[in-house]
């Protein structure tokens, strides 16, 4: 059954005077209401989907392949805040957008280390192209790792994608199909020919056994160029 339910973009600005942000898919279309008009004291909760499929979340078969029609773009001419946030019904999770600092072209991928093999447990991480003629390669995992898709599990060392502006990839793999799978993707490298965003985390992860419970732990990262190496 479909774990996440009811999810919503949130913007909010301190700037006073109101300004448009459109909200627009991977491919251009913009979502229903777009642009909306905001300022300070007057946010706007832009409804994304009740479940899943959604703009913001893909059926297992559309895992690990390059998809047109996903992800959001927002833009407006001021400075606002943008935060993507999901409910289901034991679990929440809010990822906050990080704007133009969250692009890149290496990045290190986070995810929990899990100690339980459950089918409800899993790695994911998502990379969206900015730039027609992307290349996108994910490397530097285990290579035990077994990753899930839509025409069936992916034992490569490394994978290369190649996007044009608006494209995405989600990867995913499940902590009960390779004993790799637990703690094997945390760490792994993304690397890209022109700038990216990227998505990473669990969907559902935990760090002990089942019955310790398992949440969203999902967040935009910032790449290699932002953090240096302190």
């Amino acid at each position: 059954s479909s774990v996440v339910e009811d999810h919503y973009i949130y913007l909010s600005t301190p700037e006073p005077v109101p300004f448009s942000v459109t909200v627009k898919r991977g491919n251009g279309t913009q979502v229903q209401g777009s642009p909306f008009t905001i300022s300070n004291g007057n946010p706007v909760r832009v409804t994304i989907g009740s479940g899943e499929p959604s703009t913001m979340f893909i059926s297992n078969s559309d895992v690990n392949i390059v998809k047109s029609d996903k992800g959001l773009i927002l833009e407006g001419s001021k400075d606002f805040y943008a935060t993507f946030k999901i409910r289901a019904a034991n679990h929440a999770e809010i990822v906050v957008s990080k704007g133009i600092p969250g692009i890149g072209t290496q990045f290190r991928l986070g995810s929990i280390p899990q100690d339980y093999g459950g089918n409800i447990r899993n790695f994911v991480s998502s990379f969206m192209a900015t730039e027609d003629g992307t290349q996108v390669i994910l490397s530097d995992y285990n290579t035990g790792v077994v990753f899930t898709s839509g025409t069936g599990d992916i034992g490569l060392d490394t994978q290369t994608f190649n996007l044009n502006k608006g494209q995405t990839v989600v990867v995913s793999g499940y902590s009960d199909v390779n004993v790799n799978n637990l703690k094997g993707f945390v760490g792994a490298l993304l690397t890209s020919t022109k700038p990216i965003a990227v998505i990473t985390g669990n969907a559902l992860g935990g760090f002990l056994t089942q019955n310790d419970g398992q949440d969203f732990c999902l967040d935009q990262i910032v790449s290699y160029e932002q953090i240096g190496n302190e």
